[in-house]
């Protein structure tokens, strides 16, 4: 097939199905894997062909599944989110849903955060390529102390912050937030929802950390105390969805 037509063939199979990118190629690859969303699995092997697209946040083994417990969690979507695309109005959609549970949370608080996401991330009209770009969470209340892990994303509300003052922690689909949480940091660490990471420096002084990846203050995921989305955090987030409807 000359390169061309392979394109086409390319472009046709990326119009017909987001989920998959490049399917035909990824078959030649993978004979008999299986594609689940986000990463291919052998059956015969028993294993992940394919990294966890999480990296770190999911784990130090990047072949593992809802780190090797299957029982206590469970990765429908291969994320913790995902995504939906309307030719109509060539607008990808970015969604996650999340369950928070525990003593302290109740209807009205989830409503509240569902909001405040909401607010921060659909903040600007995004574009990714030539795609606008939305966002929508769906938070509700659920789970027990018996199963506290009903949902895509799981959320303990705690009573009080964390030791050192920490009002939120999440890792992947799971976390602890404090009820009392502000709407920025509502909308951070949803971005860990996101599987985007801190944008600071944690393990090394802010000066080295800014030298090394530059000056985000004032991002979304930096620490700052004014903080708002910005495109380059967008575009990490819909680049692993693949978008190829979205590609210039």
């Amino acid at each position: 097939m000359s390169s061309t037509n392979q394109q086409a063939s390319r472009d046709e199979a990326c119009r017909a199905s987001c989920s998959v990118v490049w399917s035909a190629e990824r078959a030649l690859e993978y004979p008999q894997a299986s594609y689940y969303s986000a990463r291919y699995y052998d059956p015969t092997s028993g294993r992940f062909l394919s990294e966890d697209p999480k990296k770190f946040s999911g784990g130090l083994n990047f072949y593992t599944y809802a780190g090797n417990d299957s029982v206590g969690f469970r990765d429908p979507t291969g994320l913790d989110y995902h995504y939906d695309y309307d030719p109509g109005t060539n607008t990808l959609t970015i969604g996650a849903r999340v369950v928070i549970w525990g003593p302290n949370a109740n209807a009205n608080l989830a409503a509240s955060w569902e909001r405040d996401a909401e607010r921060y991330w659909n903040a600007q009209a995004w574009k990714y390529g030539n795609c606008n770009v939305r966002f929508q969470f769906d938070f509700s209340v659920g789970g027990t102390p018996s199963q506290p892990f009903p949902g895509e994303n799981n959320i303990n509300v705690g009573q009080n912050p964390m030791p050192g003052n920490v009002l939120g922690w999440t890792s992947s689909s799971v976390g602890v937030w404090w009820q009392g949480i502000n709407d920025q940091d509502v909308a951070h660490e949803v971005g860990h929802i996101l599987l985007l990471g801190d944008d600071y420096g944690r393990i090394m002084p802010d000066w080295l950390f800014k030298r090394l990846y530059g000056n985000h203050d004032g991002h979304m995921m930096s620490n700052g105390l004014i903080r708002n989305v910005a495109q380059h955090e967008v575009d990490e987030i819909v680049s692993r969805t693949g978008a190829c409807q979205c590609k210039q």
